[in-house]
């Protein structure tokens, strides 16, 4: 697996881990936000030597499971730019 360090998001409240299986990509997340404080992360994905591409995805606050992305493509980043998730 892959992790991503505290710092990345929401002030070290968010932490992720991931691994690239044979045909999806699944995101393993920790949200320590209280009250019930969402957070949108993006996830930029590595396309073969293309112009990568990004996927959004909301996080609960003060919980803790996985997601699931259908592609197998590998996470070159993970931040909280969300804009360039619009047209995906």
């Amino acid at each position: 697996m892959t992790p991503l360090g505290p710092e990345a998001l929401a002030n070290g409240r968010v932490n992720f881990s991931w691994k690239t299986g044979w045909s999806s990509t699944t995101v393993y997340y920790n949200n320590h936000c209280l009250g019930g404080t969402r957070v949108t992360a993006a996830f930029k994905f590595y396309n073969d030597g293309s112009t990568p591409f990004h996927k959004c995805v909301t996080f609960q606050g003060d919980s803790q499971g996985k997601y699931k992305f259908a592609h197998i493509n590998e996470i070159m980043d993970v931040n909280k730019d969300t804009k360039k998730c619009k047209n995906n």
